[in-house]
């Protein structure tokens, strides 16, 4: 299986592409070059050889880890992607990783409650990309009438730990002043997080086009 991917990714390869992504992921992942839409018709194409992709030694190579990461997304079965989930986030190491990854798991709307709660604990983790797997899983799938009060609870007062879990947080309540203006705006009123964080987020609202100017102006107002 190891020859197959290695052939593939040699035969799809971009240099130009492979300087890009390695200036803009910063990981110590050796990038080959690969685009994205690539690597998942490559795993669409190899579901059923999960097991097999799985047991790959990755040499470090970032698309064989987006492989290995895209073929468990692309579980249909809620219970099978349970149990590779926790295989799933010790891979990640890096955004490109974590976002497509969480992005493309359309099975977690299967069982909310599992993953809100699973969302909970990587929030609370001590690793930095534990903690954006976290929010990412809550901006994905939970910005919604029945969870956007229990998200802003988590959020109101948790800890984030360097600057990825930082900015999915930012990121995250950016959606939620879209989203939900009136609560977030109570929300950046009175929280306990760290106001560098409220800084990112306030630029990323006011950089957004589905921001209303009068949001825009009242953004502007509470600025740190």
């Amino acid at each position: 299986m190891k020859k197959e991917i290695i052939s593939f990714l040699e035969s799809n390869r971009d240099e130009k592409y492979s300087s890009f992504s390695s200036k803009l992921i910063k990981d110590n992942l050796y990038i080959v070059g690969v685009r994205l839409p690539v690597l998942l018709d490559f795993a669409k194409n190899h579901i059923k050889d999960i097991d097999k992709i799985l047991r790959v030694e990755d040499d470090n190579i970032f698309e064989i880890r987006m492989i290995k990461l895209f073929v468990i997304s692309l579980l249909k079965d809620i219970e099978t992607y349970k149990k590779y989930f926790d295989i799933s986030i010790e891979m990640i190491t890096n955004w490109s990783l974590c976002d497509s990854f969480i992005m493309h798991s359309k099975v977690i709307k299967k069982d909310r409650e599992y993953f809100f709660s699973k969302a909970r604990e990587l929030i609370e983790s001590e690793k930095e990309f534990h903690k954006r797997i976290g929010f990412i899983i809550l901006l994905g799938f939970f910005i919604d009438d029945d969870y956007v009060d229990k998200v802003f609870e988590i959020i109101s007062s948790c800890k984030t730990n360097g600057y990825y879990s930082e900015m999915a947080l930012a990121w995250l309540i950016s959606v939620l002043y879209i989203k939900y203006t009136q609560k977030a705006k109570e929300f950046l009123l009175n929280n306990k997080i760290d106001k560098s964080i409220i800084k990112m987020s306030i630029r990323k609202i006011k950089d957004s086009y589905r921001v209303s100017e009068t949001d825009k102006k009242w953004i502007k107002k509470i600025e740190v």
